[in-house]
């Protein structure tokens, strides 16, 4: 942009939250990609069992 001057950005003063907030911030992200990792690998283990159970079920269809 032009009216936009790399000391425009340098001089930008950008507030944050106090250290407790960010730490309280950090936690709560940390736990939820522990839920979200969690998630993926009962999403991985239930699409294995359907493929399995897929199997069977052809396997007896055919037998």
């Amino acid at each position: 942009m032009k009216n936009v001057t790399r000391d425009n950005i340098k001089n930008l003063l950008i507030p944050l939250p106090p250290l407790a907030e960010q730490k309280a911030i950090v936690e709560k992200v940390d736990y939820l990609m522990k839920i979200i990792d969690q998630l993926e690998e009962q999403i991985k283990h239930r699409k294995q069992l359907a493929e399995d159970l897929m199997q069977t079920v052809l396997r007896e269809a055919f037998e």
